[in-house]
């Protein structure tokens, strides 16, 4: 079975309803582009969790950077390199985590999806057979153009 990426940038958007309906079938993948997931973490209320988790992992990854700096100074100058290195780590783990905890919260949070869905920042993942039946049913059943 193969999938189809298509973005909501592109002009195709799908309504909460169809979008839970398809993700619990199975045949359709919500996603968003981490970049948005960041800033969605600091302007949007969203879960206090999903907030807090991003916000401490940010933290935790700018620690790591001054306690490497401060091993180069007394250990081996060559630590804040390592730091650097684990830093970066932690930093695009917690950047991808945030997207995918967005992600599970908008499947149960209209409001947010249709904040999200106001952003065009949706990324769906669509099984292909269910996107050319999509495509060739009525516009208005199932597929709604943004402006």
């Amino acid at each position: 079975m193969s999938k189809k990426l298509v973005k909501n940038s592109q002009g195709f958007v799908l309504v909460f309803d169809e979008v839970t309906d398809l993700y619990k079938q199975g045949k359709l993948q919500l996603g968003i582009d981490n970049s948005i997931a960041a800033s969605l973490a600091n302007n949007l209320k969203i879960e206090r969790n999903v907030s807090a988790a991003f916000h401490l992992y940010n933290w935790i990854a700018v620690g790591v950077i001054f306690y490497s700096i401060y091993l180069s100074f007394t250990v081996h100058w060559w630590y804040f390199i390592v730091g650097l290195f684990i830093a970066s780590i932690i930093w695009r783990s917690n950047k991808k985590g945030n997207a995918e905890n967005i992600v599970n919260t908008a499947i149960k949070d209209q409001g947010l999806y249709n904040s999200i869905l106001a952003l065009n920042g949706w990324i769906y993942m669509i099984d292909e057979d269910t996107y050319n039946s999509m495509s060739n049913q009525s516009l208005t059943d199932w597929i709604h153009k943004s402006d």
